[in-house]
């Protein structure tokens, strides 16, 4: 089995350095089997968070790419929740 997970955040510049600096991807499993890269696509006055997932063995694949899903999640939620409190 292979998963290939790409995940694109479009926000400002700003938002997407945030999650960028604060995000850490849980590389539990290195080697062959499991990468993960992040990155920022700066686009002006905008930013494109990606978090790429990628994995080969089916013991690794659910819980790697579920857990780097969540945790992007959690933290757009929180950005979510201080934009609205802040704007």
């Amino acid at each position: 089995m292979e998963v290939s997970l790409r995940l694109s955040v479009r926000t400002s510049l700003k938002d997407a350095r945030s999650i960028y600096v604060s995000l850490k991807p849980d590389n539990e499993y290195p080697g062959p089997h499991l990468q993960i890269y992040d990155y920022i696509i700066e686009e002006g006055e905008s930013g494109v968070y990606v978090l790429e997932v990628k994995c080969s063995s089916s013991s690794t694949c659910l819980r790697s790419v579920r857990g780097a899903i969540d945790e992007v999640l959690s933290l757009i939620n929180l950005l979510v929740k201080m934009d609205g409190l802040l704007g």
